[in-house]
């Protein structure tokens, strides 16, 4: 999945503070829910690939990266 930070250019200045007219507590929550969705998917990532089945399921990639390409 992807973590999406929509507007960000409208939300950030250059150095990653608020902008001034800003609602940062609505992009704090917005921002710690998003941070929580990929702290879970790490976790679940990495449990997956301690299982045993986690190989044959997802393979790895052995000899290009044109392997992830959609048929």
């Amino acid at each position: 999945a992807m973590i999406h930070l929509p507007s960000a250019h409208q939300v950030l200045d250059k150095k990653g503070d608020y902008l001034a007219a800003v609602d940062a507590p609505k992009w704090q929550d917005y921002f710690a829910r998003t941070f929580s969705q990929l702290a879970w998917w790490a976790c679940a990532a990495k449990q997956f690939a301690q299982s045993d089945k986690a190989h044959e399921k997802t393979p790895a990639f052995t000899h290009s990266p044109t392997q992830r390409n959609a048929p």
